[in-house]
């Protein structure tokens, strides 16, 4: 876990085949959540992505969209509404791994 989103940016840059989601919030120090997810593509690493935020103005669902953000999810979230979605998008992932295949 990470509280700034340039310690993650470098990690996931060295890492960033041992992940296969992101879990991030929208406001963070430094960079937002979509700008992490932008910083990341622009260095060649596509993982899926879901967004947390507790102010649904503060989301640009048109950008999430098209930055690839798979969900994004209201706060507070629920340890279950958080398992949930993360076997919901990564069981896309795989369907969408398959059917390219």
């Amino acid at each position: 876990m990470f509280h700034h989103a340039r310690e993650a940016l470098e990690h996931l840059e060295r890492e960033s085949g041992a992940y296969g989601l992101i879990v991030s919030d929208i406001a963070m120090p430094e960079l937002t959540g979509v700008e992490l997810v932008k910083a990341l593509h622009d260095r060649d690493i596509h993982l899926a992505v879901i967004l947390c935020s507790a102010y649904t103005g503060a989301i640009n669902w048109r950008m999430a969209g098209a930055v690839g953000i798979r969900s994004i999810l209201m706060k507070p979230v629920r340890r279950a509404q958080l398992a949930e979605k993360v076997s919901e998008v990564l069981d896309a992932e795989s369907e969408a791994a398959l059917l390219s295949a």
